[in-house]
């Protein structure tokens, strides 16, 4: 929602280039094409990062702003790339949905560009909620939102309660409850060099633009201590990062945590993705096959590097929520599924149902 009132507030009209890294969900993608938007990708390195040459070479005549996203949490400088859009017109889009309470060497996240859009429920325990911030405050006046239907803050509510209580049984009920299955939106990825379509939950639903955040989320939002949960998720990745850094078969895809890095999740990459999710999944870790789906509108063939990301890579949980117990049990799962890919034949990558 916050995407498609940025495209809107800024300007942007129908036919409008937007350069997008192509290592991206596609929910940040939708809303600018049901814009009218034309979006074209820049690849990112192995590393996530993409520097001025990328968006420069993916950069036409049509090209009216560059999107951004600080993966992962991780807050990427942008006072260059900054400086570069201005001296060409060109508007910055700086996607904060996945850094909330990160900062960078350059400061606080979404400080550099001319609209920046954050995600409250990505870091925070909340139904909904986001942010969209203009650097012309003027932009903004005239937008009036609704509170969106009970109802629909009722349906978000239950999935969180559910799949806290899921997490809450023990493991000898799963023949009652049935095997685990995906997360509602999160799908496997299929054989390598398939594309899953964009999950139907990625795709942006006009009816939902006008809606405020709720006054539930509002009000957890405002008892939560950024330090502390900034803190936790910190302490939790680094135990991972030291704990794995040379688990064989899988890598984690960032090598160290930058000062001022909040992260949301800690991302790893297995060339058996789907076997180490279903793995995880099995053992009660709410794994997640990271931005697995492809939306139509990219060209791919020119992204491998956001392409091989997109199939290989699980994020694993590092929230507020976990402690150190739960950090080594995470830990010595990935430790005995690397340690079993050692010995055993080779699964099958197939397409996994969700059930």
């Amino acid at each position: 929602m916050a995407v498609w009132w940025a495209a809107k507030l800024l300007g942007l009209g129908e036919g409008d280039e937007v350069l997008v890294p192509a290592y991206h969900c596609g929910s940040e993608v939708d809303p600018l094409v049901r814009f009218g938007l034309s979006v074209r990708a820049y690849d990112v390195g192995l590393d996530l990062s993409a520097g001025i040459q990328s968006v420069a070479v993916a950069a036409t005549k049509r090209t009216r702003a560059v999107y951004v996203i600080h993966h992962f949490g991780i807050a990427r400088p942008l006072r260059t790339l900054a400086r570069w859009c201005h001296e060409r017109s060109l508007l910055l889009i700086e996607d904060c949905a996945l850094a909330l309470f990160a900062q960078s060497e350059d400061g606080s996240v979404g400080s550099a560009g001319d609209a920046s859009i954050f995600s409250f429920r990505k870091t925070l325990p909340v139904p909904d909620g986001g942010a969209l911030v203009l650097r012309d405050a003027q932009k903004i006046k005239d937008v009036s939102l609704a509170q969106p239907p009970a109802r629909r803050v009722r349906f978000e509510l239950g999935k969180l309660f559910g799949r806290w209580v899921r997490s809450q049984m023990p493991t000898s009920l799963d023949s009652w409850i049935g095997r685990p299955t995906a997360r509602d939106g999160d799908t496997l990825a299929g054989s390598r060099g398939e594309r899953l379509p964009l999950a139907e939950d990625d795709r942006f639903d006009t009816a939902t633009a006008a809606w405020a955040m709720s006054r539930v989320s509002r009000r957890i939002s405002a008892a939560a201590d950024p330090m502390a949960v900034k803190s936790r998720r910190r302490e939790n990745f680094q135990f991972l990062l030291e704990t794995l850094g040379t688990t064989s078969g899988v890598r984690p895809v960032i090598a160290d945590l930058p000062e001022g890095a909040c992260p949301v999740v800690f991302p790893v990459e297995c060339d058996r993705r789907n076997a180490l999710y279903r793995y995880l999944l099995e053992r009660k870790i709410t794994a997640i096959p990271w931005w697995a789906g492809f939306h139509e509108a990219i060209e791919w063939e020119a992204c491998p590097v956001a392409q091989r990301l997109k199939q290989s890579v699980v994020a694993l949980p590092v929230h507020q929520g976990l402690g150190r117990r739960h950090m080594a049990y995470i830990a010595e799962c990935i430790r005995d599924f690397a340690e079993t890919r050692a010995v055993a034949p080779a699964e099958s990558d197939a397409v996994a149902d969700n059930g």
